[in-house]
């Protein structure tokens, strides 16, 4: 019978990450709790810290935010005043 393969939550990749970087739980003992191979866990490792300054990055804004006065978007003071 061929083996299923199991698909782990981004959350719960994290959650192991975190333990292991924080909580310093060692690789081998998280592995053997899941039932996974380091390697998976190693890999998951790599795509973090492939992907952590996106983390770190503003968002970029909608393209609504700069909507001109008259319309209410940015710069907006909703009332008419007479400078």
């Amino acid at each position: 019978m061929p083996k299923r393969t199991r698909r782990h939550h981004s959350s719960e990749k994290a959650a192991l990450l975190k333990r292991h970087h924080l909580e310093k739980v060692p690789v081998s003992d998280l592995c053997d709790e899941q039932k996974f191979l380091p390697s998976l866990f190693y890999t998951w490792q790599r795509q973090l810290f492939e992907h952590a300054a996106a983390a770190f990055e503003r968002p970029k804004a909608s393209p609504s935010a700069y909507r001109s006065p008259a319309r209410g978007g940015r710069g907006s003071r909703g009332g008419s005043s007479s400078r």
